[in-house]
């Protein structure tokens, strides 16, 4: 057995280095698998609030329609209430 086991000092440093790189490099990893995931359902959830937007926009105009609707029927109603 050999007393000195690291032929090199930088050795050591290096492989500690490359160690640490490699740490760096798998959390980066992990955190963009995490931003992917997060994304996707942040874009399914976009995709359902769109449609439901758009469902409310559409019942809106069919409200917007019968109270039109309703106004003229009272004008009108006013109108023969006035004449007879």
């Amino acid at each position: 057995m050999s007393v000195n086991t690291v032929k090199n000092p930088n050795e050591l440093y290096e492989s500690a280095g490359i160690r640490e790189l490699e740490d760096g490099i798998e959390d980066l990893i992990r955190l963009c698998n995490r931003l992917r995931e997060e994304n996707n359902a942040l874009k399914a959830k976009q995709s359902i609030l769109l449609a439901e937007c758009s469902e409310l926009v559409g019942q809106n105009g069919t409200a917007l329609n019968r109270v039109g609707s309703i106004i003229t029927r009272l004008k009108d109603m006013e109108h023969e209430t006035h004449e007879s």
